[in-house]
């Protein structure tokens, strides 16, 4: 036993405790390949398609590709999230300007003290405005006392808090669990994982050369929040490494040659899905492309880094 980590968290009213116990034991053995395991590439990505939003393209040796796409229930959990959340930014303001113009005289000590404290903070945040609601000014005055227009607000308040806490938590917890499993059934015969290493983050930084705006739109941002790309890498090298997969990072050609002629040249624009060749008309999906030339014998690829390995003998 090396290490033992108690924990807690709020659930409603109440709390919830967790131990969690860490130590070491015997290695397993290492797990044999299983017969007919193949190379799987992955690209990950976020893309509106009419079903939901697919979040990654996975490539099978010999295979069709397949796609882990996000079901538009689930979306619509998500835009729940963004609209509780406005809603209680509207709360907060209207929870402001109430508690600012209350009169202190209505009050007796030491609540005056409580309320001229919060008046006098000059930018109120809404994690002042959480810990004055939880504050003696609420718990240990009458509802006649605090008056029937505050005392509202706060149960409003409340609920709307816990509402949208208790969702985001439940939304992100299915999300995850979907990938988990498409994750483990993708992983059922793999041999190799190698995935598209593509630079999210520097990608979400970018700006414009014109302004100081975002380089990616704000719709764009909001699908990707939901698709969270680097949950999926993080669960995907987890499943690889519990069942001792080779899982390597490859930075893909970009933009991708039409894999007809080779040429780089289109009539669609670089972000649509469906590519059309300038050259030979052929058109193709450019996130299945990436993936088959990370799995081709000599993959276009810009950098290589390995991260796990079934054996001394994985290549990358």
């Amino acid at each position: 036993m090396k290490e033992v980590i108690i924990t807690r968290r709020r659930h409603g009213n109440s709390w919830r405790w967790a131990a969690s116990f860490i130590c070491t034991q015997q290695a397993d053995r290492a797990v044999p390949e299983p017969t007919g395991a193949k190379r799987i590439a992955i690209d990950v990505g976020w893309r509106r398609v009419p079903d939901g939003l697919r979040v990654a393209t996975v490539v099978i040796s010999g295979q069709s590709p397949s796609f882990i796409v996000l079901p538009a229930s689930m979306l619509e959990s998500f835009s729940l999230i963004d609209e509780l959340r406005s809603r209680l930014q509207a709360s907060n303001r209207l929870g402001i300007e109430m508690l600012q113009s209350a009169n202190l005289g209505s009050f007796a000590q030491p609540f005056q003290d409580l309320l001229r404290d919060f008046q006098s903070i000059s930018e109120k945040r809404p994690v002042d405005l959480a810990k004055f609601c939880e504050s003696d000014f609420f718990l240990l005055q009458a509802r006649e006392n605090v008056g029937m227009d505050l005392w509202a607000w706060r149960k409003g308040h409340k609920r709307l808090t816990e509402w949208l806490r208790n969702h985001h938590r439940k939304t992100v917890g299915h999300r995850n669990h979907f990938y988990q499993n498409k994750i483990i059934e993708a992983l059922d015969q793999a041999s190799e994982v190698i995935v598209n290493d593509v630079k999210v983050g520097e990608i979400a930084a970018r700006r414009t050369s014109r302004s100081e705006s975002p380089f990616v739109p704000n719709r764009v941002g909001h699908y990707r929040r939901i698709a969270a790309p680097s949950e999926l890498i993080r669960a995907l090298k987890l499943q690889a490494e519990k069942r001792k997969i080779a899982f390597n990072k490859l930075e893909a050609e970009s933009p991708v040659r039409c894999p007809t002629c080779g040429s780089l040249s289109r009539k669609t624009r670089a972000d649509a899905l469906p590519q059309v060749c300038a050259n030979c008309d052929s058109s193709f999906d450019q996130d299945v492309v990436a993936c088959e030339s990370l799995l081709s014998p000599a993959p276009t690829a810009r950098t290589t880094r390995s991260v796990k390995a079934r054996s001394a003998a994985a290549t990358t």
